[in-house]
């Protein structure tokens, strides 16, 4: 199972290694990263379709394929 405290500590460790780059570099990384979380669970459904059509499709299912991604 996915620990969920680890987000945040990882967030916390890329925060501090851009932070010594200077104020700019961490300000835009800490807006990426808050764009990412809320980007990555919009994508999901793309990331689960892709293995289930070409499984279809190497099993020569072309129906299923197109079935896949209505």
């Amino acid at each position: 199972m996915h620990d969920l405290s680890q987000g945040p500590v990882r967030r916390h460790v890329i925060a501090m290694a851009v932070g010594r780059r200077g104020a700019t570099d961490a300000a835009t990384t800490g807006v990426g990263l808050r764009y990412l979380y809320w980007f990555l669970p919009a994508m999901a459904p793309a990331f689960a379709v892709t293995p289930v059509a070409g499984q279809n499709f190497d099993a020569q299912l072309h129906g299923r394929v197109r079935e896949t991604f209505r």
